[in-house]
């Protein structure tokens, strides 16, 4: 009866979704608003509108058995058409573990969203980032990875969950992994909250983490903050994550 219940909520068509989100006053036909430009751990299922342009940056600092990892996240997204995004991601990184410092896993990527309801039903979208690995130092490590999101809004939540493959090449050798991730997405008034879970699995280790997390909008702005804990040893012990998006649009009027 559960199960039932539950797959029903995702494939039948939905509660229209709220269109009082601060910064969605004009949403596209047969689209509805998002209450999030971006999430902490993974990826959101709505493109870039035609013709708009995203930078989103931050800070993220992390903790590992006495290691620290610190990112500052440069991430450019362009709106190709009103279902089609191109992405490029130049973070800084400052790994003590790796001995990393410097503009590093620089990549590229793309999200086609070949599936839409404005009255909150379920939505998908598929897509692929490649990333170029130890970018610093001139080596050509570099992973590819398809995913797929679908998206479901409900009356008291929304819910965003992906899944991905992982294909990456270092030294000549092959390695594969897998992805999920789960995102429930709250309007609180002033702000958003989130409650994200991601698992990453690679040479048969699991890396499992959960982060809740705060997001306000101001405008064409959007400042968010979440905690993530890791739950196994694979995953970092603690995540403190900041973030800052900023958007704009060139689209011309029709």
């Amino acid at each position: 009866m559960l199960a039932h219940t539950i797959l029903s909520w995702l494939l039948l068509p939905g509660i229209p979704p709220t269109t009082d989100v601060p910064g969605n006053d004009v949403v596209p036909q047969g689209e509805p608003p998002s209450m999030l430009e971006e999430l902490f751990l993974s990826d959101l299922i709505y493109p870039q509108e035609r013709g708009e342009l995203q930078i989103s940056t931050g800070l993220w600092l992390g903790f590992d058995r006495g290691e620290r990892r610190t990112v500052l996240p440069l991430v450019l997204e362009w709106g190709m058409t009103d279902d089609l995004q191109l992405e490029l991601l130049l973070p800084y990184v400052d790994d003590s573990d790796w001995d990393v410092s410097g503009i590093d896993e620089v990549g590229v990527g793309a999200l086609v969203q070949i599936a839409k309801d404005a009255q909150g039903g379920p939505q998908l979208a598929v897509g692929a980032d490649v990333t170029f690995l130890d970018a610093h130092s001139g080596e050509v490590d570099w992973s590819v990875e398809p995913f797929a999101l679908f998206y479901r809004a409900g009356e008291a939540l929304d819910l965003n969950a992906g899944l991905g493959l992982s294909l990456s090449e270092a030294d000549g050798e092959w390695d594969t992994g897998a992805l999920g991730a789960l995102a429930f997405i709250k309007d609180l008034g002033p702000c958003t909250g989130s409650f994200e879970v991601l698992g990453e699995q690679e040479d048969g280790d699991l890396a499992l983490s959960a982060a809740p997390g705060l997001s306000w909008r101001w405008g064409d702005y959007e400042f968010g903050c979440a905690v993530a804990v890791g739950l196994t040893d694979a995953a970092a012990d603690v995540q403190v994550l900041f973030t800052l998006t900023r958007e704009w649009s060139f689209a011309r009027p029709e």
